[in-house]
């Protein structure tokens, strides 16, 4: 008896058992195919195909935006530096502000010290005016001018001057005042050769002062070139490189349009129908044959 009592209690049991483990056969297999399947016809209808292809040359990258400078050396040598745009940028614009200001120094300077030259030649220019002042004003100087009015007058009636007579007068007046004027203010014979020596020393101090400047600029490269630049040095071409090339994604570029011609698709009708019609009449063969 109770042997008969557990005995359908132990068939359910097995049945139940054997029902999961049914479940997760077909679970097994089932499941495999659905995600393959899936993932080829994500394949196969994607238009662009991730190339995976990796050259690995154990260089790395040193600047975000890299440019690439031609520094030549005093030996005449010439340099392939790399360095960030941005940073030389910077620096030229920097470097150009600061040529800015420095040319508007000397260019102050120079004009100063020129206005002191000059009013160095021209110590005694109060004294010289009032010389000419004093010529000027002196008595009887008025009819010395209507003299050479008189001669500028008599030369416009030759006929190899072209000044009518009263411009031929005044230009002769003019002539003679300037002339004095030259001679008592003047003084191109004193004065020429101080200025002339002083502009030439003034020249040469600005000149300095420009190579200063270049060398400061020089200065300012070479730093640049110390704290912001990386030489470029040549790949060896028979080192060996990581190379790793991404083949899966080469295969898609297979004549895969052959698949959309109307012959294949004519020839993929026609073996269907033929393997949907042996398939009608293999039960058919079946019966025939097992009587």
């Amino acid at each position: 008896m109770p042997y008969r009592r557990y005995r359908p209690k132990l068939a359910i049991s097995l049945s139940t058992t054997a029902a999961f483990v049914l479940i997760g056969l077909v679970v097994a297999w089932v499941a495999p195919g659905l995600i393959d399947s899936s993932e080829q016809r994500m394949l196969h209808r994607a238009a662009v195909h991730r190339d995976d292809s990796v050259v690995r040359t154990g260089v790395t990258a040193n600047f975000k935006t890299p440019i690439t400078l031609y520094y030549r050396e005093v030996d005449g040598s010439l340099r392939l530096l790399l360095t960030d745009e941005g940073e030389i940028n910077h620096f030229v614009n920097e470097n150009l502000l600061f040529l800015d200001d420095e040319r508007e120094k000397i260019k102050a300077h120079t004009l100063g010290r020129i206005e002191g030259l000059l009013a160095d030649a021209f110590g005694d220019r109060q004294a010289s005016i009032s010389r000419y002042a004093d010529w000027y004003f002196e008595w009887g100087r008025s009819w010395a001018v209507l003299k050479e009015a008189s001669l500028g007058g008599l030369k416009a009636i030759g006929p190899n001057n072209v000044q009518g007579i009263f411009e031929a007068s005044r230009n002769e007046v003019e002539s003679y005042l300037i002339r004095n004027y030259q001679r008592f203010v003047l003084r191109p014979e004193l004065r020429n050769p101080v200025i002339e020596a002083g502009i030439s020393q003034i020249l040469a101090d600005a000149h300095l002062r420009y190579l200063a400047v270049l060398t400061t600029i020089d200065d300012r490269v070479q730093d640049f070139l110390r704290r912001h630049t990386r030489h470029l040095e040549t790949l060896d071409p028979l080192a060996r490189l990581d190379v790793s090339l991404g083949w899966d994604a080469q295969q898609w570029k297979a004549p895969r349009y052959a698949v959309d011609d109307e012959a294949f698709r004519a020839a993929f009708k026609g073996t269907g129908a033929a393997t949907f019609s042996a398939l009608e009449h293999f039960p058919k063969t079946l019966n025939r044959g097992f009587p």
